[in-house]
């Protein structure tokens, strides 16, 4: 079933017109790249814009993180300032100490409170800080009003403190108050040992600012998560301090800063990449949307769509086009083809050019003129066919009762005593049987029995002006050959070589094997003849004459040996005025007799 299915594609390909094939053709060769170079251009366009986009995206989410990480650094400068302070250090050795009266505790209130509202006018963004004595003593400035609640220092709060050894610990934002505080230990500079706190809240404000900053980050989703998963910073404040499904455990424990991952929260799509927070535990989230990312990508693939439909339509028109310039000469040789079929010759082609169509149309209009030539000559063949068998039919009128006239003279010759005439008659009947019926091929031998019968009349009227001599040799005596082609030529010689000539003449016929043909000779020392008549002789339109005695004879056995053997194969005539004339006939065997 394959193997009929292909053979009939293949049977339709191959009936298909010229001008089909050809626009097929360049519609696989054109259509079928573009395909291909338009879908891989696509997705490597689609891969580059992609990593293209996660690389801008990471770009600026490290420039946002420096900015926020400059935020906290400042807030930490703060922190530095309380720490290295000297007032709050002997202030708050002297709380620890417990021995200080109502107006030494009142006045060295007033020095923190002297010193905290310096340090927090010298930062903006800062909601409140407080310092915290190793009693538990608190002391703060609260510009921005928040609870005391939140600034409320657990015991575990402290041991964080503790654990960092003086570094700085950033704590999770307070939802009500919408602020972050970082905290640190209060080392004495001289003992090195503890000797408070200090607590710093940061509005949370200050973060989210960082992310308007940013063009991109209009249509973004942006959180800071610490390693819990609660969020420290959003543009939503009522997700604060909270976890969603942004930040689930299953995209934020596989989202790296290196890579550009894809997650579907809420039904959406998103692109999402990260950034560490340098010095804290916090990392940046951003949630790119996948439409903002996949208009880009339709944009792209419609444009080379278009691309491509622009290409295929104009690789179709020039398809066509092409295919219709390479065709349509074939197709006008074919209607001129088909017309001489029908008969009609004449047609010929106008098609210029020197390509191969040009090349077929150049030997198209030379077939035309050959085939006119051909079918002239056959006409005219037919013509000279039709006259002939016509005379032949005049010839042949009762030949046996002519045969039985010249036998009955014969005997009355011999009877009456006069053997010459009844020898001529004999001869004379014997060469009109020869010539008149039988076949067109006869042997070697019967051709110069003939010429014996037609030299035994010109003996009569001769005598021994002419002699003959006969050499054949004995291995061509039975081959065949066109019937009387050597008697025209002896009477040829006769003729127009002997009878006007000075004394006697002599005709030699020779016959023998030349390299497997043929070469049969007649040469006589007569007249001669000049190069001009020879040509006249020769020629396929001979110049008429009136004279009697014409070159008729000669002329006809030219043309039945070109007939029989081709015109490779003719008489050949060489003479020599006053000295005499050779004609030579070189042509193959027929067959031999038994």
């Amino acid at each position: 079933m394959k193997r009929t299915g292909r053979r009939r594609i293949r049977k339709f390909i191959r009936n298909l017109p010229i001008q089909r094939k050809l626009f097929f053709s360049f519609l696989l060769l054109i259509i079928f790249p573009a395909l291909l170079i338009g879908i891989l251009s696509f997705y490597r366009s689609s891969e580059l814009l992609k990593h293209k986009t996660g690389q801008y995206t990471r770009d600026i989410l490290l420039e946002t993180c420096k900015n926020i990480e400059v935020k906290l650094r400042e807030a930490e400068r703060m922190s530095v300032q309380v720490v290295s302070n000297t007032d709050i250090h002997d202030t708050l050795r002297l709380i620890n100490k417990g021995n200080l009266n109502e107006q030494e505790k009142v006045q060295y209130e007033r020095l923190l409170d002297k010193q905290l509202r310096e340090i927090i006018a010298s930062v903006s963004g800062i909601a409140a800080i407080q310092v915290i004595s190793n009693t538990g003593d608190t002391h703060y400035i609260n510009p921005a009003s928040i609870s005391l609640h939140t600034m409320q220092v657990d015991e575990e709060m402290k041991r964080t403190l503790e654990s960092a050894m003086g570094s700085v610990c950033w704590f999770d934002t307070d939802p009500d108050s919408r602020t972050t505080a970082m905290g640190r230990v209060i080392n004495s500079h001289r003992t090195q040992q503890k000797i408070g706190y200090v607590m710093v809240y940061l509005r949370e404000s200050v973060i989210s600012s960082t992310f308007s900053e940013t063009e991109l980050f209009r249509n973004v989703e942006l959180f800071i998560i610490n390693e819990a998963g609660n969020i420290i910073s959003c543009r939503d404040k009522s997700i604060l301090g909270s976890q969603n499904q942004y930040t689930s455990s299953e995209i934020i424990n596989v989202v790296s800063d290196d890579n550009f991952f894809t997650a579907k929260v809420n039904g959406k799509n998103y692109y999402v990449t990260s950034r560490a927070i340098q010095d804290t535990s916090w990392r940046m989230f951003s949630y790119f949307p996948a439409v903002e990312y996949d208009k880009e990508v339709v944009w792209l693939r419609n444009w080379i769509w278009l691309i491509i439909l622009f290409a295929c339509l104009l690789s179709v028109a020039f398809s066509i086009a092409i295919a219709n310039g390479i065709s349509k000469p074939v197709r006008d040789l074919s209607k001129k083809m088909l017309k001489i079929g029908d008969g009609d010759f004449s047609v010929s082609s106008t098609y210029d050019s020197k390509d191969e169509i040009g090349v077929l149309s150049l030997h198209f209009n030379k077939m035309v003129v050959q085939l006119k030539k051909l079918i002239r000559k056959a006409y005219q063949e037919e013509l000279l066919k039709q006259k002939a068998e016509l005379k032949s039919l005049r010839m042949q009128i009762n030949p046996h009762f002519l045969y039985n006239s010249l036998e009955s003279i014969n005997w009355m010759a011999r009877i009456r005593g006069i053997p010459e005439v009844g020898k001529m008659v004999k001869a004379l009947g014997d060469l009109m049987r020869s010539s008149i019926g039988g076949e067109d091929f006869i042997t070697i031998e019967e051709e110069i029995r003939n010429i014996e019968n037609y030299l035994t009349i010109q003996k009569f009227r001769y005598g021994d002006k002419v002699s003959v001599e006969i050499s054949i040799d004995p291995k061509i005596r039975k081959l065949k050959i066109p019937k009387l082609i050597l008697q025209p030529i002896v009477e040829n010689a006769i003729i127009h070589g002997i009878e006007n000539k000075v004394g006697n003449g002599r005709i030699a016929i020779t016959g023998k094997d030349n390299d497997g043909k043929i070469l049969l000779q007649v040469e006589d020392d007569g007249l001669g003849m000049e190069e001009e008549i020879i040509a006249e002789i020769l020629s396929e339109k001979p110049r008429q004459v009136t004279n009697e005695h014409t070159h008729i004879g000669i002329r006809n056995v030219d043309r039945r040996i070109r007939m029989y053997y081709g015109d490779q194969h003719h008489i050949v005539i060489s003479s020599t005025l006053g000295i005499g004339t050779l004609v030579s006939i070189n042509i193959p065997p027929i067959c031999e007799t038994k």
